[in-house]
């Protein structure tokens, strides 16, 4: 999320820890982040044995359906709504009918692209797969896609 905040800003991507650290999480930044499922994980399929004591939930479907009970999504919409930014960036394919429940985008024209994402110009909001470790999950080019398609959206007037 930083290296394409920082690539659509014009500025240098390899300054993307002090970006994250400092000023990715603060009011103001143009951008918005927001994990639907903030327990990380290493895979969409594992569950780590250790979250059943520490969490209590003793599958990732059992935490999923709390999540998805809880209040959890109409805060993050009503805090995005409160914030209004530029750009949304929205990591995880599975999750796009989630995504684009929350943000109200079933009536919206998004623009697919094959690059594995899709684009909603008139709300700023971007829906990716997600980033990870592993070397196809968000190759440079994609990144470097994803960047200019959000500074596209940094310079629409709303």
């Amino acid at each position: 999320m930083s290296k394409i905040v920082l690539l659509a800003n014009g500025d240098a991507e390899n300054e993307y820890l002090d970006y994250r650290n400092n000023e990715l999480p603060q009011a103001g930044s143009d951008s918005f982040q927001a994990n639907l499922f903030p327990l990380g994980k290493e895979s969409l399929e594992s569950w780590p044995h250790s979250y059943e004591n520490l969490f209590e939930f003793k599958s990732k479907n059992e935490y999923e359906q709390y999540v998805r009970n809880d209040p959890r999504f109409e805060m993050l919409f009503k805090e995005w709504s409160t914030y209004r930014p530029k750009i949304t960036i929205c990591f995880g394919k599975s999750e796009w009918p989630t995504f684009k429940s929350m943000f109200g985008l079933s009536n919206h024209i998004g623009h697919e692209y094959s690059r594995g994402c899709s684009i909603y110009p008139s709300k700023g909001i971007i829906l990716c797969p997600f980033f990870g470790y592993r070397p196809n999950c968000m190759p440079s080019h994609r990144t470097r896609f994803i960047a200019q398609e959000a500074r596209k959206l940094l310079l629409m007037e709303k």
